[in-house]
C-alpha cells in the first residue's frame, strides 16, 4: 500500500472491492473514494496522478472482473447522478444509473431510451462499453461526452470522436482518460407508449436473463466468418446480423449448466456466469478460458469478452 496522505476527504483504505461489483469477486483496493459530484471526481482522480498512484473508474460495477489481489491504488466509484433537462436533451453525470436515466427521458415524455429497460449499471459505464441490446446501443443517443483527460484538461468529444461500435469506444483505449458526464440526445413521445415498450423490454429481460450475481454478458456476440463450423442451417450471416450470438454458441456446444468451483453456465442465458456466493476472481477467468477453447474448437470461432479486467 502507498504510504501517503492524500488531500480528498473521505477516502477508504483496504476495501473488498467483491461487493461494488454485480459478479461478487474481487480482492481489496489500497484506496477507495466515492465521488458524489464532478468536481470531487475530478480532484480524485488529480490527486492520484498528483500522488502518482493508479486509479481507476468503476460505475455500476458491471461487466467488471477485479482479481483476487485486489488493486494496488485508488478506486473511484463515480456517484455523481446529477442531471438536467433541456428540451430534447438530457445533461447527466456519468454515475446516473441506467435505470434512473430512463426514468427521467420518460417522465419528460422523451424517447430513445426504452431499450435499457432493465439494464444494469450506470451512464459513464455505458459509454464506454456502447453498451445496448433489442439492436440500439447508448453511443446512438449521444451528442457529446465530456472527459477529463490524462492531461488534467476537460475536453468534449463529438460521437465521432468516441468511436462508438458494437460494444465498444474509444474510451477503452485511451488510459486516464475519464468520463465526467454526457449530453443525450433524445426526440418527443407519447409517454404512455413508452411506458408500454419499457414494460415490454423489462419483461422480457426479466424471462431471459438470469436474477442471480453476474457481471452481465461475459461474451460479445461473435464475427461470423467463412471458415466458422455452425451447425447446419445456420451459417447464413444474415440470419444474425454478421454475428453469432455468443449465448446460442455456448448452448450449442453444451456447455450450458458447467460448473467450475463457485460458478455455472446458466441455464437461462449461456452468455451468464453465475456466481454462487462461493466463486473466486481465478475460478471464473478459468470458466472463461475453458469456454472460449470449447467454442473455437467446435465452431472455429473466437469469443472476445465484454468484461474489464482490475487488478
Amino acid at each position: 500500500m502507498y504510504l501517503i496522505v492524500m488531500n480528498i476527504t473521505d477516502f477508504k483504505t483496504d476495501v473488498k472491492l467483491a461487493p461494488y461489483t454485480s459478479i461478487g469477486v474481487g480482492g481489496p483496493a489500497d484506496y477507495f473514494y466515492e465521488a458524489k459530484t464532478a468536481d470531487e471526481l475530478k480532484d480524485a482522480v488529480l490527486t492520484a496522478k498528483e500522488k502518482n498512484i493508479p486509479y481507476i473508474i468503476f460505475g455500476g460495477g458491471t461487466n467488471v472482473l477485479v482479481s483476487d489481489d485486489g488493486f494496488r491504488g485508488l478506486v473511484i466509484v463515480a456517484r455523481n447522478n446529477n442531471y438536467e433537462i433541456n428540451g430534447e436533451n438530457i445533461d447527466a453525470g456519468a454515475g446516473i444509473v441506467l435505470g434512473v436515466l430512463l426514468g427521467v427521458s420518460v417522465k419528460a415524455g422523451l424517447q430513445g431510451l426504452e431499450w435499457s429497460a432493465g439494464l444494469p449499471g450506470s451512464l459513464g459505464g455505458a459509454i464506454y462499453g456502447n453498451a445496448g441490446t433489442f439492436g440500439k446501443s447508448i453511443g446512438q443517443f449521444i451528442e457529446e461526452v465530456t472527459v477529463l483527460e490524462p492531461s488534467g484538461d476537460i475536453r468534449k468529444y463529438t460521437p465521432d470522436e468516441c468511436g462508438f461500435r458494437y460494444r465498444q469506444s474509444n474510451f477503452q483505449n485511451m488510459p486516464g482518460t475519464v468520463i465526467i458526464s454526457a449530453k443525450l440526445k433524445l426526440q418527443q413521445g407519447n409517454v404512455e407508449r413508452l411506458k408500454e415498450e419499457i414494460k415490454k423490454n423489462a419483461l422480457w429481460r426479466a424471462q431471459n436473463h438470469p436474477p442471480y450475481k453476474s457481471c452481465g454478458c461475459v461474451f460479445r456476440n461473435a464475427t461470423f466468418t467463412k471458415e466458422a463450423r455452425l451447425p447446419q442451417d445456420e451459417n447464413e450471416p444474415v440470419a444474425w446480423f454478421d454475428k453469432v450470438p455468443a449465448g446460442w454458441l455456448i448452448d450449442q456446444a453444451g456447455l450450458k449448466g458447467k460448473k467450475l468451483g463457485g460458478f455455472t453456465v446458466s441455464d437461462v442465458h449461456g452468455n451468464f456466469l453465475i456466481n454462487d456466493g462461493t466463486g473466486t476472481a481465478e475460478q471464473l477467468e478459468q470458466l472463461i478460458s475453458e469456454i472460449k477453447k470449447d467454442i473455437k474448437d467446435k465452431f472455429n470461432l473466437d469469443l472476445e469478452e465484454e468484461v474489464r479486467r482490475v487488478g
